[in-house]
């Protein structure tokens, strides 16, 4: 999203709070996609940037990220309940549990385990070259609204978002999701943007919070290692 008065840019990665950030941004300043789409990502704006003979240094680039504990959890939830045509039938029945007696299926934590599990066991084997380029592709489908989609878009890490194709972190003002209540009130007022309301979810360091779901330390541990980029490039603990 451009907001074209501060030549700024906000990324928006998915299940961070991006949308309550835009509407901030959008109460108090007029702003453009320029045909972008939702969840584009730093090279889809500054490819942007390049066929306008622009440059996309001269933006400031604003973006938020989540503890990549509760951000799987919660976009796991998420693709439970809203998107659930892009499961398979298989996937929809081995990762999400059929309640009997609403016939819906829900998201449930020991579903959520299987399928980190299995998801590891395939990340493993992959080489990170070809990682990128599954990464690369799945982030493709998203912003087009590809109708190529997949439960593995869960496992994308942040820093694919925000970072260039040689991997440099561009982001000038750095939210964090568990934090946004304490950083959101400087960064508004700094840029014009209307206060937010968000609920404090405590230290972004923290390695204990996870969606107010107590983690068992094995899947703690193959998440840790699916998103080591993120933990170490965005600061949190293990």
């Amino acid at each position: 999203m451009f907001v074209p008065k501060l030549n700024l840019i906000f990324i928006h990665v998915p299940k961070t709070g991006g949308s309550s950030i835009k509407r901030a941004i959008n109460s108090n300043l007029p702003t453009t996609n320029y045909g972008m789409r939702n969840h584009s990502i730093y090279r889809h704006y500054e490819e942007y940037c390049n066929r306008n003979h622009r440059s996309i240094r001269a933006y400031t680039i604003v973006s938020c990220v989540r503890c990549p504990y509760s951000m799987l959890w919660s976009k796991y939830n998420h693709m439970c309940i809203k998107q659930q045509k892009w499961w398979t039938d298989g996937e929809r029945s081995q990762y999400l549990y059929l309640n009997p007696d609403t016939g819906e299926y829900v998201a449930t934590y020991d579903k959520f385990c299987a399928l980190v599990n299995d998801y590891h066991a395939e990340y493993i084997t992959i080489r990170a070259k070809d990682r990128s380029r599954q990464c690369a592709t799945m982030l493709n489908n998203i912003v087009t609204d590809s109708r190529i989609r997949t439960y593995k878009e869960l496992f994308i890490p942040q820093k694919y978002f925000l970072c260039d194709s040689s991997g440099n972190l561009h982001v000038d003002e750095l939210l964090h999701t568990e934090t946004l209540s304490l950083e959101w009130p400087r960064v508004a007022q700094k840029y014009g943007f209307a206060s937010m309301v968000v609920k404090n979810k405590g230290s972004h360091r923290s390695s204990t919070y996870a969606s107010n779901i107590d983690m068992h330390v094995t899947i703690r541990d193959k998440i840790y290692e699916i998103f080591l980029e993120d933990f170490r490039m965005f600061g949190y603990s293990k």
